[in-house]
């Protein structure tokens, strides 16, 4: 099978679509599939790497408006493309989709949408937004064999919304690598570690969670690994606050980041809103108690295994920390379920549901 990934963004950028994207890429290239990437150069330099003999990155060089890179070569690398072929388009960001679909279209190579999350404000051009999702990336969605969202909650919004019909949506929640299961602690800590990790952006609202941190009358630690738009605030936020508790620490990935999953007890994520974030996954089979936003996306992954915060705010929060954190017996057990619901995620699993998906699509055209 011949699978074009089109994604905004590919690792090693941090964030939940990018990782999605790498992991099913790289999956499908080792189960014999011919695998491209296309996407943008900004986290390496243009050009074609080959991470497995059957799987092709190409990356493209772009354009950034309002924080959206428009990435021509996407456009003219599907006009190119050998058929037949099947397209997963990933979806976060405008533009993208648009010269995805018209390429696709123009060539008669079906694709698929992967509904990541809905289009966030454009910056500058954020009064167009209504009118971009209806009239564009609406038509985008609709035109696809097949949209696929990641819960249950997501599909009835992506049909009111966009008014794609319901007999081309699908479900498909992400998955978990093997490697983040790990063994219970031998011995507990005696300062509990909260922990974070993912882009710094406002959609994570981690500003709430620092202010949540250090108002708790547990004494902890909160380490924050990532980086992003919101990075200088966040120094900044720590700094009037004055709290030795929490530390920014970077961005982490592979050996160091899962080092940091085993130190630490409690996920805390005080997202506005989500898709489902693979660093929740990787923190449940890490086995962390977890403390997040009451929101679609977030509702799903954790369900009654975790806390669900509602009201979202800095006092809800830090008053179910201190439940948490000041309770042994609690926080054990909530690591304990967290272990046990995290292994009804495999990427194995996530694999196989989108190569049928992809059989289909291609039977269909």
């Amino acid at each position: 099978m011949n699978i074009i990934h089109i994604v905004p963004h590919y690792p090693p950028s941090l964030g939940g679509m990018e990782v999605v994207a790498q992991e099913l890429a790289e999956r499908q290239a080792k189960a014999g599939h011919t695998v491209t990437v296309l996407t943008s150069s900004n986290a390496a330099k243009a050009g074609v790497e080959k991470p497995h003999p059957n799987l092709t990155v190409k990356r493209l060089r772009y354009v950034e408006i309002a924080h959206t890179p428009i990435i021509p070569g996407i456009f003219f690398g599907l006009l190119r493309a050998q058929k037949p072929a099947v397209v997963h388009l990933h979806v976060a960001m405008a533009a993208t989709p648009e010269m995805t679909a018209i390429a696709s279209l123009l060539r008669g190579i079906p694709y698929i949408v992967h509904f990541h999350l809905d289009v966030g404000p454009l910056g500058t051009f954020a009064f167009l937004l209504p009118t971009y999702k209806q009239h564009f990336l609406g038509r985008v969605m609709r035109n696809a064999q097949m949209v696929v969202s990641l819960a249950d909650s997501h599909q009835k919004f992506i049909a009111q919304t966009y008014k794609v019909p319901r007999h081309k949506l699908r479900v498909i929640p992400n998955g978990v690598g093997e490697e983040y299961f790990l063994p219970a602690k031998k011995k507990a800590n005696k300062k509990p570690v909260i922990f974070f990790v993912g882009r710094l952006s406002v959609q994570k609202d981690i500003p709430m969670a620092i202010k949540a941190v250090a108002q708790m009358k547990t004494d902890v630690t909160f380490r924050i690994a990532g980086d992003g738009d919101q990075l200088n605030e966040l120094k900044q936020l720590i700094a009037e606050i004055k709290s030795k508790r929490i530390t920014l620490i970077g961005p982490k990935r592979g050996a160091e980041k899962l080092e940091e999953y085993r130190r630490s007890d409690i996920c805390l994520m005080t997202s506005e809103r989500e898709g489902m974030p693979i660093s929740a996954l990787e923190a449940m089979a890490a086995g962390h108690a977890m403390i997040v936003s009451d929101i679609d996306g977030l509702r799903e992954t954790v369900g009654e295994d975790g806390i669900l915060v509602k009201p979202r705010t800095a006092a809800a929060f830090t008053k179910a920390l201190d439940s948490v954190a000041g309770n042994a017996k609690r926080l054990t057990e909530l690591q304990a379920r967290s272990r046990k619901r995290a292994k009804q995620y495999t990427w194995q699993k996530v694999c196989n549901a989108f190569e049928q998906l992809y059989t289909e699509a291609l039977n269909a055209r």
